[in-house]
C-alpha cells in the first residue's frame, strides 16, 4: 500500500511539473508576444510626425515621441497639465484657446478641434492643430486622447490664398466693368464693386445663398438667362445688349457676356459674367439716329 501511494504521489508530481512547464512556456510566449507588440507600437509612434498623448481622469499615461521636436518644449508642460499648451500659445490666440479648452472640459462636448500658434523658440512661432476626443475602454474607464499636428505650411498657404484673393478683389474691383460669378446652382459666388454700382445691390445682399434670378427675375424674360444656361454647357457668348433693371429701379441697357468657369480638372463649375452699363451709349445712338 505504501508503494502504491508513493507511486501515485510520483505521478501527481510529474503531472504538476508538466503543468508548470506548460504554464512557463505559455508565459514565455505571452512575454514574447507582448515584447513584439511593444516593439511595433514603438516603431509606429516614432514613424509618424504627429504627436499624441493619452490621459485618464488622474494623470497623463503616455506621450508619444516628437513632442519636443514639434513644440520646442519638454513634454513636462502637458504631463503636469494639459492646459500647459495655453501658456505657450500666441498672445492673440491665448484667450480663444483658453475659452475653447474650458468649454470642452466643462461641457458635454466629446471632441475638441482648434488651430492656434505656439512659441517654439525665441520669436519663432508655429501653427498647430490640436484635437482631443474620448475613448471608453471595455472596462468602462474613460480615456482622453489628444493629437497635435504642425500645420504651419498649410496655414501659410491659406494666408497666401487670402492675400491673393484680396489682391484679385482689388484688381477686379477697380475695373470699369461689372463682373460676377455663379455656381452650378445659379447662386452668386462673386460680385465686384462695379456690379454694385450698376445694380445698386451690395455684395452681401447678393452673395447670400439665394438663386441669382430671385434677385433679378427680369433676366428670365429678356433672354439673358438662356445665354447663361448655354455657358454652363460650355458655350462662350458674344457681347449682347439686354434691357436691364439698373440702380434705383431705373430701366436701362447693359452689354452682357458670359463664360463657363472651368477648374483645373477641366470641369465646368459655374459661369462668370461681364456686364457693362451702356444706357447712355444707347441714348446717344438714338439721338444720332433721329438727327
Amino acid at each position: 500500500l505504501l508503494i502504491l501511494l508513493f507511486f501515485i504521489l510520483i505521478l501527481r508530481s510529474a503531472s504538476k511539473l508538466r503543468q508548470i512547464r506548460k504554464q512557463s512556456l505559455a508565459d514565455s510566449i505571452d512575454l514574447q508576444e507582448a515584447g513584439k507588440r511593444e516593439k511595433w507600437f514603438r516603431i509606429f509612434t516614432e514613424s509618424i510626425p504627429q504627436v499624441f498623448w493619452i490621459q485618464n481622469d488622474i494623470k497623463t499615461i503616455y506621450i508619444s515621441p516628437h513632442f519636443e521636436d514639434l513644440t520646442g518644449h519638454s513634454e513636462s508642460i502637458i504631463r503636469q497639465s494639459i492646459s500647459g499648451l495655453i501658456d505657450i500659445s500666441h498672445p492673440e490666440d491665448q484667450e480663444r484657446v483658453k475659452e475653447t479648452h474650458g468649454a470642452y472640459w466643462r461641457g458635454p462636448s466629446k471632441a475638441l478641434d482648434i488651430n492656434f500658434r505656439i512659441r517654439k523658440s525665441g520669436d519663432h512661432w508655429v501653427w498647430i492643430r490640436e484635437r482631443i476626443f474620448q475613448y471608453r475602454h471595455m472596462t468602462g474607464e474613460v480615456f482622453f486622447v489628444g493629437l497635435l499636428e504642425d500645420i504651419t505650411e498649410r496655414q501659410s498657404f491659406i494666408e497666401s490664398i487670402k492675400d491673393n484673393r484680396l489682391l484679385l478683389d482689388n484688381i477686379l474691383g477697380s475695373i470699369n466693368e461689372g463682373i460676377f460669378g455663379l455656381d452650378k446652382d445659379f447662386k452668386p459666388i462673386y460680385w465686384n464693386k462695379e456690379m454694385e454700382s450698376i445694380t445698386g445691390k451690395k455684395k452681401n445682399e447678393i452673395v447670400n445663398g439665394q438663386v441669382f434670378f430671385d434677385h433679378f427675375p427680369h433676366l428670365l424674360e429678356n433672354g439673358a438667362a438662356d445665354v447663361m444656361k448655354e455657358a454652363f454647357a460650355g458655350k462662350t457668348s458674344q457681347p449682347k445688349i439686354y434691357p436691364y433693371h439698373l440702380q434705383n429701379n431705373r430701366k436701362g441697357f447693359t452689354s452682357d457676356k458670359y463664360l463657363p468657369l472651368i477648374n483645373a480638372r477641366d470641369e465646368i463649375t459655374g459661369i462668370i459674367g461681364f456686364i457693362k452699363d451702356v444706357t447712355e451709349d444707347m441714348a446717344r445712338e438714338s439721338i444720332l439716329e433721329k438727327t
